[in-house]
């Protein structure tokens, strides 16, 4: 629904407190938000309007008094955390004389609330309607277990950026590979292969299975079996390919002819570091009207950075983005278990079950000499969908009233900090060494030398009566802020006496966690800009401070919101 109103003042401000805005921003109910509003003096209406599915139109009529303040509005985006639109500023209805001002365009705005932790878009366990109850979701900045996707992708804007231009009834069109600007994704885009057609064709059926010709592109981003498939076609004017693929940062395009019969565009260029995921049109793009009249540059443009997605082609089951075993390769993969194209929406968490989702394997075992154990963490990646790093692994023998961190606390410490989001254990560990809780510490790897799947950490552990508890922390990587902790697992009795080997493997699982650090904003999957190893330190943005905030400064972020929505207010005659 969406909260309008009649006021003088902006109703939604950076930096403010998200009074009345976490209902509207996280679940979509705007009585708060209006009642908030209401009580605000500068505010001289209100009201509340149904909300709008894609498509779809709402409208709405007040009446207004000819010195009335600017109108404004703000609605929840369905399908974020706490995402919402609002106006850019109060919108004025009247000229001085009085005199009602014709139709205008209401510009807008996007805003984090700054209450809930952003996952990413239509894949997130706790953004509506896929949240098991209203307000449920993590607050920005808490230490959580890390429950959240692991295949995230960004949306296509931004991904890409188009241009195009007009000369002798041909258009040039340009292609930015965007995704290191936002650094949500960083991926080259494959060869894009390109089509004018008539508006009986189609390159593909969602919801329909991918022809050879698109697995290939798809999976390996080679269009030679699309050129052939569309070879001859009596509903394709022209089919090609760009000469080569497009790198982050760079830009590469094709020329189109379009005829009164051959109108339309289709192209689709395969997104990397995925397994058959690929970046095309929403249906296809009009290069001449109904009237056989080429559209103006500036109307295609808009249609060109309006009308792309991203496509999961059904063909190779999804792994971790940028992080999977069979990217981009040939005849080694698994087939997807729904063969179908569709709109990519993987919100599958591969660190989700025991032990990170089969990622670790932890053993423990006592030493000739009593109170000693050799304890091994290895990196079992190999065995699942995420080919994962571990970080340099910081340790610790203890009593009851030490830990790492505490679950739901709103900051970590700096060393668990580095740990989490550098996979540097070393300042953990020297933190804790001169804790009178503490009996033995140490740490073990480097963020110079990660783990590897298949390889181990291995250390000795001394344990007694006064520090019988072993806890470690280890960073998984590529990750912004997410690590695996074991805590507080009994090593010894409470009279000093070592534990068997049986006893302690039977509670090594119930020890173990993945957790989110909260201290970063978490990009897609394994391919973010700003995720270790491949980050410069420091580099990623704070997860939040709980305070409103441009949504531009938040990981996941939307096309302009004019691709999207369009707001108009007009006199009634």
């Amino acid at each position: 629904p969406l909260v309008w109103v009649l006021g003088s003042a902006p109703i939604v401000s950076a930096g403010a407190q998200p009074v009345g805005l976490e209902a509207l921003a996280e679940d979509g109910l705007p009585d708060e938000f209006a009642a908030t509003l209401a009580a605000r003096p500068d505010v001289e209406q209100f009201g509340i309007s149904p909300g709008v599915a894609p498509g779809a139109t709402t409208t709405w009529e007040f009446s207004a008094p000819r010195d009335a303040a600017g109108f404004q509005l703000a609605s929840m985006i369905v399908e974020s955390n706490d995402g919402f639109v609002s106006s850019a500023a109060p919108v004025t209805l009247f000229d001085a004389q009085g005199k009602a001002l014709s139709s205008q365009t209401v510009p807008l705005v996007y805003w984090d609330a700054g209450t809930e932790a952003n996952e990413a878009l239509f894949m997130g366990r706790y953004q509506a309607p896929r949240q098991p109850a209203p307000n449920t979701g993590p607050r920005e900045g808490e230490v959580r277990l890390f429950d959240t996707t692991t295949r995230a992708l960004p949306e296509a804007a931004s991904m890409a950026r188009f241009s195009a231009s007009l000369k002798e009834g041909t258009y040039t069109i340009a292609v930015l590979n965007s995704s290191e600007e936002g650094g949500q994704f960083v991926a080259p885009l494959g060869v894009m292969f390109y089509a004018v057609h008539d508006d009986t064709w189609s390159l593909y059926d969602v919801g329909g299975p991918a022809s050879l010709g698109l697995k290939l592109q798809a999976e390996v981003g080679d269009p030679t079996g699309l050129l052939a498939e569309v070879a001859g076609e009596e509903g394709v004017g022209f089919a090609g390919r760009t000469l080569g693929a497009n790198a982050p940062g760079q830009t590469y395009g094709f020329d189109v002819t379009p005829t009164a019969k051959h109108r339309f565009l289709t192209f689709l260029a395969r997104v990397n570091r995925t397994n058959d995921v690929f970046l095309s049109t929403v249906g296809s793009i009009e290069l001449i009207d109904a009237d056989e009249v080429l559209r103006p540059v500036a109307e295609l443009v808009v249609d060109l950075n309006r009308q792309i997605a991203i496509y999961d082609a059904g063909t190779e089951a999804n792994e971790t983005t940028a992080a999977g075993f069979n990217m981009g390769a040939i005849g080694v993969s698994v087939p997807d278990p729904d063969d179908k194209i569709r709109l990519y929406r993987d919100s599958t968490n591969d660190l989700a079950g025991p032990m990170a989702g089969g990622l670790l394997s932890v053993t423990v075992v006592n030493r000739a000499t009593a109170g000693e154990f050799d304890v091994t963490v290895t990196n079992t990646a190999h065995e699942t969908s995420f080919n994962a790093l571990l970080g340099g692994l910081a340790w610790a023998t203890h009593n009851p009233a030490m830990t790492f961190f505490t679950a739901g606390a709103l900051s970590v410490s700096p060393e668990l900090e580095l740990l989490a989001e550098d996979g540097d254990a070393i300042p953990l560990a020297d933190s804790i060494a001169a804790s009178d809780d503490v009996g033995a510490s140490g740490q073990i790897g480097s963020r110079l030398a990660p783990v590897l799947a298949g390889e181990s950490h291995q250390f000795v552990a001394t344990a007694s009566a006064a520090h019988r508890f072993l806890s470690f922390a280890v960073m998984i990587a590529p990750s912004n802020d997410t690590f695996a902790a074991m805590r507080a697992l009994a090593l010894v009795d409470a009279s000093g006496a070592p534990r068997s080997d049986d006893d302690i493997a039977a509670d090594i699982e119930a020890h173990v966690a993945v957790w989110d650090a909260g201290t970063e904003q978490s990009q897609a999957g394994a391919g973010g800009r700003d995720q270790w190893p491949r980050s410069v330190l420091g580099r990623g943005r704070p997860e939040g401070d709980g305070l409103v905030r441009d949504r531009s400064l938040s990981t996941y972020v939307l096309a302009d919101p004019s691709l999207l929505f369009e707001v108009t207010v007009a006199p009634i005659p």
